[in-house]
């Protein structure tokens, strides 16, 4: 099995705009532009890659979430709710799998962290944080107060999560810093309100670490958006997307079976662009 590490950055689909009547962040320095769809080649858009093949004594069935420190690669496969690890050059280290709901067992796993080669499996529905040694071994659960679906530490002191609405509420949409054992909310900030006529209830793509920053996006918004060490909020790039259009009402229900312009809750559910 192969597996791409791209060490240039490109992150897609991102951004946000500022509810009205709120203080404006400035502006992004970079604007990049998604075009029309046009064939290019890979070394127009990333600077340099290379292939890892990873040793094949674990079948993985979905890879959900990759996470790398220090050139270890550690995979999140969604099928058989486990964590596998595998060195630089792809030799299988360990595979953490205890489902159940004892002590040291999850339920499923919602996020994962890795802080100086320990593991830290979250169950968000059964409010569980579960460590791992380096080799892989429970060493202790606590229990924790986020319902986020991505965290990442910002520092050795903080953890930025962001709970994936299930709601159609704004509140839903607040990204939250913890203290990093994540029983008390340091600092809520709410870098964007989803524009209701078009996305609600918004996705936000995993965390990426990077030079020192959490970077972030969002569906459907023309923004990538950087959180440094001590929690400043600043954009990155705009986004100019020219490829995208909303779908008509006839192409929404093939796709999704609800009507665009149903009003529920006293909002228009989110109607989800297609490459069409």
């Amino acid at each position: 099995m192969k597996i791409i590490i791209q060490l240039f950055l490109l992150l897609l689909f991102a951004g946000c705009k500022s509810p009205a009547g709120e203080e404006q962040l400035p502006a992004p320095k970079e604007t990049i532009t998604i075009g029309k769809g046009e064939k290019v080649k890979l070394s127009q858009l990333i600077h340099s890659f290379e292939y890892i093949t990873l040793e094949e004594k674990e079948i993985i069935g979905n890879i959900y979430k990759l996470k790398m420190q220090d050139k270890d690669i550690y995979i999140h496969d969604n099928i058989s709710k486990s964590v596998l690890k595998f060195d630089s050059a792809g030799n299988y280290q360990y595979k953490i799998h205890r489902v159940g709901k004892g002590p040291g067992e999850y339920v499923i796993i919602t996020d994962f962290l890795v802080n100086n080669s320990k593991v830290e499996i979250f169950n968000a529905g059964n409010n569980k944080r579960i460590v791992f040694d380096e080799n892989g071994a429970f060493i202790t659960e606590t229990k924790m107060n986020s319902d986020g679906w991505s965290h990442a530490y910002l520092n050795e002191s903080t953890i930025l999560a962001y709970n994936t609405p299930g709601d159609l509420n704004e509140e839903a949409h607040y990204l939250y810093i913890w203290n990093n054992i994540i029983t008390e909310i340091i600092d809520k900030k709410l870098p964007f309100v989803p524009d209701k006529d078009k996305m609600l209830p918004a996705g936000l793509y995993p965390f990426s670490n990077y030079k020192n920053t959490v970077n972030f996006c969002a569906d459907f918004s023309d923004m990538v958006y950087s959180i440094n060490q001590e929690g400043e909020l600043l954009p990155k790039y705009q986004l100019n997307f020219t490829h995208y259009k909303r779908p008509t009402e006839e192409t929404y229900k093939k796709y999704t079976r609800r009507n665009p312009y149903e009003w529920h809750k006293g909002m228009k559910p989110y109607a989800k662009f297609l490459r069409l």
